[in-house]
């Protein structure tokens, strides 16, 4: 975020700014840009509200609508997203996201889909509880994908291969639940080698993408 805009307390002015921003990047992008990510990780861990920032503090509710229909406006063709880590299972941060994106529809917001981070440990993982939740939301008439998938292994056993079996079969089993729905959109991986993976900086060293710190091919893959 602008430095500048912790300076701002004005929600008028901070939507002036949001709108310039957005409509700015999508015109710029037009017909570059197959899709956006509009919104990212706005509810709050808990599940139980909008997460607390200067956007929500300022304006609520109000902006979300506006930020999909000004995208929108600026490029017509290109698919919007909304985004967010920890909803891809059903539990209270997506029934949340569930019930937002679905008022967001009734009021005939432009959003066509939901991103799924899929940042998984293969210890706390439940693919029919996935896989509900991927039918709930393309029930809905949107797209689904999974963003930002990596699988993580760290304390499941003191011997790599065990470790690496298991994760071979947690993307196994999410690769063959996701590809069955026709409004499933993409499968993305966060990062390719476990070299340079975000995960050993915030939840510690652990080996959760298809190719090793050597660049050779997992079991996963």
């Amino acid at each position: 975020m602008p430095s500048f805009l912790s300076n701002v307390s004005d929600g008028e002015m901070l939507l002036y700014y949001m709108e310039s921003h957005v409509r700015k990047a999508v015109s710029h992008f037009k017909g570059k840009v197959r899709s956006w990510d509009v919104l990212n990780e706005i509810v709050s861990d808990n599940g139980k509200s909008l997460r607390d920032c200067i956007f929500t503090k300022y304006l609520g509710w109000d902006f979300i609508g506006k930020i999909f229909k000004w995208a929108h406006e600026e490029d017509p063709d290109c698919l919007l997203f909304y985004n967010d880590y920890d909803i891809g299972h059903m539990n209270n941060k997506s029934n949340f996201t569930y019930k937002m994106v679905k008022d967001l529809l009734d009021q005939n917001i432009p959003i066509h889909g939901v991103g799924f981070q899929g940042h998984i440990h293969a210890s706390n993982y439940n693919i029919s509880s996935i896989d509900e939740n991927i039918k709930r939301f393309t029930d809905l008439g949107i797209l689904v994908n999974f963003s930002e998938v990596d699988i993580r292994v760290r304390g499941i056993s003191d011997n790599l291969n065990d470790r690496l079996e298991r994760q071979k079969k947690v993307y196994y089993e999410l690769a063959q639940c996701v590809f069955k729905y026709k409004k499933f959109e993409s499968f993305t991986l966060w990062g390719f080698t476990d070299l340079h993976s975000w995960v050993h900086g915030f939840f510690g060293k652990d080996e959760p993408l298809l190719w090793d710190t050597n660049y050779q091919k997992k079991p996963a893959y």
